[in-house]
C-alpha cells in the first residue's frame, strides 16, 4: 500500500474494509480464495474504497458482513437482516460503476450464494440484485458468468415446487436481465426457458393474482426473446404452445 494511502486519515478503515474485502476471496462468482492478488488488482481495490467514502464504505462492509452471517450460517433469525441488506445493495447496484466496482472487489460470490438460499425472501433479494446489476451492462453480465446463470436456475425450481410466484417473477427477472443482449448466457437461456422456466409460468396464468403478474412477466420475456431473434421459435415452442392455449 503507498504512502499516501497509509498516511490518510481513514486508513485504518479503509485497511480493515480491503483485508475483508480479500479474504472473501473470489473472482465475483465465486467466495473461494483465488491465490495471491496482483499490485494491479490491490491498488484498483484501494482506489474504489476510497472513492467512496467513509460512510458509504462502513455501509457497504455492513451490508457484506449482514449477507455473510446469513449464508455461513443460514437461519431464520437472520433472514430478514439478509434481506434488508441485499436490498440497500440492489439500491446501490443500480449505479453501473458502483456494480463494476463490487464485481471486480469479488463481493458478487456472496450474493450468489444467496441466490441459492432456502428462504424465498433472501433468494428473491438477492435475484433482484441480480438483476439490478446485470441489466444492460455487458462487464457485469459476462463476469457473473454461467454460474451465476446456473444459481437462477436452481432458485426458479425450487420457487416453482413451492409455488411462490413472486420468488418465481424475481429470480425471472434476474435471468433476464442476466442473459439478454450476451450471446453466450443468452443461448443458454433460451435452450432452457421454452420448456423449465417460460411455460410454467405462464400456466400459473389463472391461478391466483400473483399467478398472473408471474404469467404477465413471463410473457414479456418470451416477447423480447422472439423480437431479438424469430428464429427461436422452435426452441420456445413449449412456452409458445402454453401461451397460445391461453388464448
Amino acid at each position: 500500500m503507498s504512502s499516501q494511502a497509509s498516511s490518510h486519515p481513514d486508513y485504518p478503515m479503509w485497511s480493515s474494509l480491503l483485508r475483508w474485502s480479500l479474504a472473501q476471496g473470489g473472482d465475483g462468482t465465486t467466495s473461494s480464495p483465488q491465490g495471491p492478488m496482483s499490485d494491479e488488482k490491490r491498488e484498483f481495490l484501494e482506489a474504489a474504497l476510497k472513492s467512496l467514502g467513509a460512510d458509504a464504505a462502513e455501509r457497504q462492509k455492513a451490508i457484506f458482513e449482514a449477507i455473510g452471517k446469513y449464508v455461513e450460517a443460514p437461519s431464520e433469525e437472520l433472514v430478514d437482516k439478509c434481506a434488508e441488506a441485499l436490498e440497500a445493495l440492489e439500491d446501490d447496484v443500480i449505479d453501473l460503476d458502483a456494480a463494476r466496482d463490487l464485481l471486480k472487489l469479488g463481493c458478487f460470490g456472496l450474493v450468489l450464494k444467496s441466490v441459492s438460499a432456502e428462504h424465498g425472501e433472501v433468494s428473491g433479494a438477492a435475484c433482484a440484485v441480480v438483476a439490478a446489476a446485470a441489466q444492460n451492462d455487458p462487464e457485469v453480465q459476462t463476469g457473473m458468468g454461467a454460474p451465476a446463470l446456473e444459481s437462477l436456475f436452481g432458485a426458479y425450481a425450487v420457487a416453482l415446487e413451492r409455488e411462490d410466484d413472486g420468488w418465481c417473477r424475481k429470480v425471472l427477472n434476474g435471468m433476464s436481465s442476466l442473459s439478454r443482449g450476451c450471446t453466450a448466457l443468452e443461448q443458454t437461456f433460451v435452450g432452457r426457458a421454452g420448456m423449465d422456466v417460460l411455460a410454467p409460468a405462464l400456466g400459473r396464468a389463472h391461478t391466483s393474482p400473483g399467478g398472473a403478474r408471474l404469467a404477465a412477466r413471463a410473457a414479456f420475456v418470451l416477447k423480447a426473446l422472439l423480437d431479438d431473434d424469430a428464429s427461436r421459435a422452435e426452441a420456445l415452442r413449449p412456452a409458445l404452445d402454453v401461451a397460445l392455449a391461453a388464448l
